[in-house]
């Protein structure tokens, strides 16, 4: 049974930038996850060939045969937010943490970049292992400005 998602979320002012690579599986698992969050998603896919998948509104996917650092640059030309978060294709954030850390950074403009309770799975099909892991921490770095 599917979870109803409130229509009525306010939409954060936040991208979320997922780098792929050969990983199509996963980025289709990830599509059910991301499908109706209040942010955009970018998903820049660097594998040998285009996914043929009708993605979410919400989520823009990007592929290109450029590198990993070609791809993020080239991110820069997809977002329209404030924020940004980098995930891997393999990692989760709740949606609380998302938006107090926007609240932090909102409040605290000499910070550039906060971050807390990431979720991450690692699924080894050798051995049939599944093991999930978070993180209870939540850390800021002050921006430092050069001249």
């Amino acid at each position: 049974m599917k979870k109803m998602i409130n229509s009525q979320l306010k939409k954060l002012d936040l991208t979320i930038i997922i780098p792929t690579f050969e990983r199509q599986t996963v980025i289709k698992n990830l599509t059910e996850f991301y499908y109706k969050k209040p942010y955009e998603v970018l998903i820049l896919d660097g594998s040998k060939r285009p996914m043929n998948f009708t993605f979410p509104s919400n989520v823009n996917y990007i592929w290109s045969g450029d590198t990993y650092l070609e791809r993020l640059k080239s991110s820069r030309n997809h977002i329209k937010t404030n924020y940004v978060c980098m995930v891997g294709d393999d990692e989760f954030h709740f949606l609380e943490t998302l938006e107090e850390c926007i609240k932090f950074l909102d409040v605290n403009k000499n910070y550039s970049s906060c971050s807390g309770f990431p979720v991450s799975h690692h699924n080894s099909h050798l051995r049939g292992l599944k093991v999930s892991t978070g993180f209870d921490s939540f850390f800021s770095s002050k921006l430092i400005k050069f001249n």
